[in-house]
């Protein structure tokens, strides 16, 4: 029974559009349309009787089939929707990190340029002080730091006033949990700096080169199949002044590994890379 009604349906379902052409036709011509029109509601009411009947007659099994389409369709709208939301809560959670990744940035660049300018300031005013040449390079010798934190350069009694001695006390000495590296008699004359968390460069780095120091040449060495080493070389007058053997040359060397492109570590030292008469 559930068949006839179906088919019912069908041809109702077909009879309905066919019912409606006939009498914008009858309409338009001006003939009698009444016919028609009983036409059209024969139509709809045999789709709904065709309706109804097919849901009284329907069987256990075709009604039990239809809910579960209808509890599928169901679960696949919630899942869609929880898809969606969360796609909206990742977005919303990776612009809030790096909106405070910007800020941090921004904040820290502030910091650095606030502290070279002040270490600018402190060496202008104590060369100001003395009354020539050789007093301010004596003071700079016993008293003065090379960079605006103490790095390369630098008398490794001041270093080791901002940084922990790892282990042992022969050379080289480890600082900080082995992160620092550093060979030196009485002044820094060699230094290897491992990454941050991240394989990020540490921005303190760049503070412990020589706060008058100037790139003069920058070039990237790819010789190692594995290692690409970014290399960076300045003059410092400073440098020049308490270790004049360097002839005030000083080179940075960024590692990278080749394979995966990450930083690994820099390493600072005193000397021009391409004059061995400097180191």
């Amino acid at each position: 029974m559930n068949t006839f009604f179906t088919v019912l349906a069908f041809v109702s379902l077909a009879l309905i559009p066919i019912s409606f052409a006939f009498l914008i036709y009858a309409f338009f011509r001006k003939k009698a349309y009444r016919p028609r029109l009983i036409f059209v509601g024969c139509s709809i009411g045999l789709l709904i009787i065709a309706t109804i009947g097919g849901t009284l007659t329907m069987s256990p099994e075709q009604r039990a089939d239809i809910e579960q389409q209808r509890i599928a369709k169901q679960a696949q709208e919630a899942q869609e929707h929880a898809e969606k939301e969360a796609k909206k809560a990742q977005t919303a959670t990776d612009k809030k990190q790096q909106d405070e990744q910007k800020a941090a940035e921004k904040k820290q660049k502030a910091e650095q340029d606030a502290k070279t300018k002040e270490q600018a300031a402190a060496d202008a005013a104590a060369q100001k002080v003395f009354d020539n040449q050789a007093k301010y390079e004596k003071w700079v010798k016993e008293k003065g730091i090379i960079g605006t934190v103490p790095g390369l350069g630098d008398r490794i009694a001041e270093f080791e006033k901002k940084h922990k001695l790892s282990h042992g006390s022969s050379m080289p000495k480890a600082y900080d949990n082995d992160r620092f590296v550093v060979l030196a008699d009485d002044r820094i004359e060699h230094m290897t700096i491992e990454h941050l968390r991240g394989n990020k460069i540490d921005p303190v780095i760049s503070q412990m080169t020589p706060a008058d120091g100037k790139e003069i040449s920058a070039f990237v060495d790819d010789s190692d199949p594995l290692l690409a080493k970014h290399i960076s070389i300045g003059h410092s007058d400073t440098l020049d002044i308490v270790l004049p053997t360097c002839k005030g040359y000083y080179t940075r060397m960024d590692v990278y590994d080749v394979p995966t492109g990450d930083y690994l570590y820099t390493i600072l030292y005193t000397g021009n890379y391409d004059d061995p008469d400097t180191f």
